[in-house]
């Protein structure tokens, strides 16, 4: 079992890569999770695999600009994505482009895709999407492959695993 003390701990940044290195196009798909301490980083594993990648990704939100940690898979997009991705690339360009989370589900509901799991995760260069069949034609036949960590108790290991389209935001930093 994973001690609840690690709850209070902070994220070893040192283990993170900047997620400028994954960009393509301004924006790349992923799917995982966020994590926001050190409990979290203990319990998250994915099976090697799935070839997980861990980042670190500057967003703006209502505290100003802020880092958030993520572990998961890249995966490539379908034509929906990249018809999306193209848009919300350029709306976290600049703060006059940037979306309300009620325009970027607008946005999405043009496309049929769904936000209502995912409303709380959402921030410029950050959007998340509740389904990821509609943004990716690859499917993950096996979902323990997202839970590996078998050391310790299902309860712990199972979190909340969510895809995104991440934007780059590099432009908003010099902005502030």
């Amino acid at each position: 079992m994973i001690p609840h003390l690690l709850t209070e701990k902070s994220i070893s940044v040192s283990k993170y890569k900047l997620s400028s290195e994954y960009f393509k196009d301004f924006a790349f798909l992923f799917y995982g999770f966020e994590l926001k301490t050190r409990y979290d980083e203990e319990r998250c594993k994915i099976d090697d695999s799935l070839n997980p990648v861990k980042f670190v990704h500057l967003v703006k939100s209502s505290n100003g600009m802020v880092f958030k940690y993520f572990y998961g898979v890249l995966l490539k997009g379908n034509n929906t994505y990249k018809e999306i991705a193209k848009k919300l690339a350029y709306a976290s360009h600049k703060d006059q482009y940037a979306l309300s989370f009620e325009n970027y589900k607008h946005m999405m509901s043009e496309y049929e895709i769904k936000t209502d799991n995912s409303y709380g995760k959402y921030s410029i260069g950050l959007y998340p999407f509740d389904d990821m069949s509609d943004m990716c034609d690859e499917s993950f036949d096996d979902w323990t492959k997202f839970f590996a960590n078998h050391t310790i108790p299902v309860f712990q290991r199972v979190g909340g695993i969510t895809p995104y389209i991440i934007c780059d935001t590099a432009n908003l930093i010099k902005q502030i």
